[in-house]
Formats: C-alpha cells, structure tokens, sequence
C-alpha cells in the first residue's frame, strides 16, 4: 500500500494490516532514537529573521 494525504485513510489500514503496523512503529522507534542522539543547534538571530523575511514574502505572493 502507498501512503495517502489522508490520516484516516492510512490509519483504518494500519488497523488491519499487521505487515504495515509493524514496519510503520519500527520506523517511529528509529525516528524517536534519532531525535534523541541529536543536539539543538542554536540558529543565529540574523539567519531566522532572514529565513522569516523569505517565508512572509513567499505568503504574500498571489496565487
């Protein structure tokens, strides 16, 4: 089965399909250990605001 943009949809599967169920908590294992091992990087002040200015500018764009 491929992912879908619906939860609900992936969820109800999950539910019935032991082979995906247990791949997809093994993945979540890996991303928990992985979040773990790594350390916050602080981001310089004028970096964000700069990355901020370029969202906000992308957001007030038309279509």
């Amino acid at each position: 089965m491929s992912v879908t943009a619906d939860p609900f949809e992936n969820a109800t599967h999950l539910d019935t399909c032991a082979v995906c169920a247990q791949e997809y908590r093994f993945e979540g294992r890996v991303l928990e250990i992985i979040r773990g091992k790594l350390g916050k990087i602080q981001v310089p002040d004028r970096l964000l605001q700069r990355v901020r200015h370029v969202l906000d500018e992308e957001r007030r764009k038309p279509g």
